[in-house]
């Protein structure tokens, strides 16, 4: 949060899961809905149907909890001062991807780019360094807790999205010198260092997936 915290409103954070939550309830944290999934997935008496659902959107929240721009939002005096921010990066405009919070989506590859997917995925699970990553994010005190996997990313957000390169250009709006942020031509550096990262969370999500899914079916 940058500038005058009484000119910002930022959320309350999450809380417990509510008592009466199921598969349908809208408007969860993403942890409350990581405790949701494992609830359906290890309860065997749940219909088949709920526990798959629960078995798919399970692995889509943990690949989400990993991506830095999915655990908050910048707030910024003059800039982005409203309760959702700076939208996790959506609201910030770049000439790589049209936003970051898009470009650090698809720095693995898009959903429509198979060949670059694979590649991708190739360097992953080939590289010994990201494969011994990937089982300490396992091992670690709250290795499997969906708050340590946040508050990972939110770290992540503040020294890898939030460069300087990137707050300075915002600070000129803060500032008043313009109206709105500038289009974003990110560097040759920002970029290469913002894919390393996305291949360590990548590593660290797959890992993790695979333990949480474990865990929920074999009991």
């Amino acid at each position: 949060m940058l500038g005058n915290p009484d000119e910002i409103v930022v959320p309350e954070r999450p809380g417990p899961l509510p008592l009466d939550a199921t598969l349908e309830t809208q408007d969860l944290y993403l942890s409350q809905a990581v405790e949701l999934c494992r609830k359906v997935l290890t309860d065997k008496s749940q219909p088949v149907g709920d526990r798959a659902i629960a078995l798919c959107w399970i692995g889509h929240l943990v690949a989400d909890a990993h991506q830095p721009c999915h655990a908050g939002s910048l707030y910024m005096e003059k800039v982005f001062v409203k309760k959702d921010g700076d939208r996790g990066a959506n609201s910030i405009p770049t000439k790589q991807r049209q936003n970051m919070h898009a470009l650090w989506d698809q720095l693995l590859g898009d959903e429509f780019a198979q060949r670059t997917n694979r590649r991708r995925f190739a360097e992953i699970t080939s590289s010994p360094q990201l494969s011994e990553i990937g089982r300490i994010a396992v091992s670690i005190p709250g290795g499997l807790d969906p708050l340590v996997w946040l508050g990972e990313s939110r770290k992540a957000a503040i020294e890898h999205v939030y460069t300087p390169e990137v707050l300075d250009s915002l600070s000129i709006v803060s500032r008043g010198i313009t109206e709105k942020p500038e289009t974003l031509e990110l560097s040759e550096g920002y970029l290469k260092n913002a894919g390393r990262v996305a291949q360590v969370r990548a590593a660290e999500a797959a890992y993790r997936l695979a333990a949480v899914w474990s865990d929920c079916i074999s009991k």
